[in-house]
């Protein structure tokens, strides 16, 4: 593969541009001034060109531990048989270990040993945010690198950090879904005052007529202490409580395939953020060599009309080029101070901090496979099919839980239960023992359950059909990226050439124009081609580096072909 020749700037310090740069620039344009007041004057040589020695750069992919390759969880061929689904119960076993721990996202913190400077982290108080115009004020560019860059993105990303909560959550929906196969209990107690019951006594007898007299006894409350212990459980549910179990750990395993798409998502934008603000900068040079040989080229026309061999129609159309070369400055460095912001939104730095890349502009590595072998490694590495197979998993799981509601359900429970009438001296506790099992069947919902089954069958089958769709994005995602790839591959070749030629014009028609024998329109000419076939170079090469982040984005997991650790 061919690469640039040389780039002086690529290993100079970044151009850092101050808050009113682009101002200071229009000023000094208008007095006829050139030079960036943060940028140091260019040579009044040709540009040279980028250097052709490729560094080896750390993969950007992360290193993932050699864990077995996760397999479908679900076989795309296989069905739920409603009519044997209240025949079926495989609850786990009561001893299975649940999740005791959760938000350990160490499997995810791939990027957690590069080193980047302190200053660059998040705040940790997300509430907080800036009121007074000096805390947003920028400070000096500080360069990074592009590894540096992601693993800044990893640390900081508010998105990100979303996700690895939602795995959090789907930690305590699973063990939530797990307490089902213990047995509950329960303890209760109650201070009941209910009214009295009154008791009639003989109180006296008439000794001559034989009357009697009753007189009513007791208290008008009673005060009554109870207390009951109960344990429950639920023997047999139809496959219902197994059903709930297995969509709990489908949607954790589904999360965790999230994060991990995302990370890849993630890498790919600072990547592409990266090299856009490579792009500025290098711009920035370009057209800042363009002005002055813009203008050399003016200085050369007015030496000529002073010597009357020249004519002001030259010297004219040179200042018109330098006020040219003035305007594309500008916009350069408007550009540069944009990309810088789109980097520090993407890694979530503080707002007082500006960045810079740190990185020299050259070619990456070289893409290992065939188009056809990218293709097969992205249907086997990429998270959103596995993704897509959960959803489905997931349907058939909440189907047999809608139809388990029809099967018999069967719990067993022992419950105890004592009494004392607190007011009544003669009163103790009364104990009572109660063990016993409960059946329920649910004769008639009105159809709620096997609506419920229905839409989950539905569910699966747009799983399916997701599935299908999936490939197609996912292949021509590969193929839009190789072919990027393999074009910027030979658009490199060809404007490292155009590059060279493109110099050699500009120095033969400055000869002549300065012998009198070529024309101003010619010297012109030339110097823009020049500024052409450099920004053609650097587009391709840059181009070149983002089609190979946009493959490995692609393909996924390159090239350690494992998905991330499941929990």
């Amino acid at each position: 593969m061919s690469l640039l020749d040389e780039q002086p700037a690529a290993d100079a310090d970044p151009v850092v541009v101050e808050e009113g740069a682009i101002a200071q620039a229009l000023d000094m344009a208008q007095d006829g001034e050139t030079t960036d007041p943060d940028i140091e004057d260019p040579p009044d040589s040709p540009p040279s060109d980028v250097e052709s020695t490729v560094e080896e750069e750390p993969e950007l992919e992360p290193e993932s531990e050699e864990d077995p390759e996760l397999e479908p969880d679900v076989d795309p061929e296989s069905d739920v048989d409603v009519d044997s689904e209240l025949d079926q119960e495989e609850d786990p076993e009561l001893d299975e270990d649940p999740i005791e721990e959760s938000g350990d996202f160490s499997q995810f913190d791939t990027q957690a040993e590069i080193e980047f400077p302190l200053n660059l982290e998040a705040n940790p108080n997300l509430l907080d945010f800036p009121t007074i115009p000096e805390e947003v004020t920028l400070e000096d560019a500080q360069p990074i690198t592009l590894e540096q860059a992601i693993a800044i993105a990893e640390r900081n990303n508010p998105e990100l950090l979303a996700a690895r909560l939602e795995l959090d959550r789907q930690f305590a929906v699973l063990r939530e879904q797990q307490a089902a196969l213990y047995p509950s209990l329960t303890l209760g107690g109650d201070l009941t005052l209910q009214e009295g019951q009154q008791q009639q006594q003989i109180s006296n007898i008439d000794p001559f007529t034989g009357d009697v007299e009753f007189e009513e006894t007791g208290d008008d409350v009673d005060i009554i202490l109870g207390g009951i212990v109960r344990v429950d459980y639920d023997i047999f549910t139809s496959g219902r409580r197994s059903a709930l179990i297995d969509v709990a750990e489908s949607q954790l395993e589904f999360q965790e395939l999230q994060i991990e798409a995302f990370l890849f998502q993630l890498r790919l934008e600072v990547a592409q953020s990266y090299y856009g603000l490579q792009e500025a900068d290098e711009r920035l040079r370009i057209f800042r060599d363009s002005l002055t040989q813009a203008e050399q080229n003016l200085q050369d026309a007015q030496a000529l009309e002073r010597a009357g061999v020249g004519t002001r129609f030259d010297v004219l159309q040179a200042e018109v080029e330098v006020a040219n070369r003035q305007q594309d400055l500008i916009n350069a460095l408007r550009d540069q101070l944009v990309t810088r912001r789109q980097l520090a939104q993407l890694l979530s730095i503080p707002p007082r901090t500006n960045l810079a890349a740190a990185d020299p502009i050259e070619v990456e590595e070289d893409w290992p496979l065939s188009l056809e072998e990218s293709i097969v490694r992205a249907y086997r590495n990429r998270a959103e099919l596995e993704q897509r197979l959960l959803e489905r998993s997931i349907s058939d799981s909440q189907q047999r839980a809608a139809i388990g509601q029809y099967g018999p359900q069967l719990s067993a429970f022992a419950q105890y239960t004592t009494q004392n009438q607190l007011n009544n001296d003669d009163s103790d506790f009364v104990d009572d023992y109660r063990i016993g099992l409960e059946l329920s069947l649910n004769l008639f919902d009105g159809g709620a359950a096997r609506a419920q089954a229905r839409q989950q069958e539905v569910g699966t089958e747009i799983a399916e059909a997701e599935f299908a769709n999936a490939q197609d994005v996912i292949r021509f995602e590969v193929e839009q990226a190789y072919f990027n790839l393999t074009a910027n591959d030979t658009n490199i070749e060809t404007t490292n050439l155009n590059v060279e030629r493109a110099t050699e014009s500009l120095r033969l028609a400055r000869l002549r124009f300065q012998a009198g024998v070529g024309t101003q329109s010619d010297v012109l000419r030339a110097q823009a081609e020049l500024t052409e076939a450099e920004v053609a170079r650097l587009e391709a090469i840059l181009g070149y580096n983002e089609s190979l982040a946009q493959l490995r984005r692609a393909v996924s997991n390159w090239p350690d072909d494992e998905l991330q650790d499941v929990p």
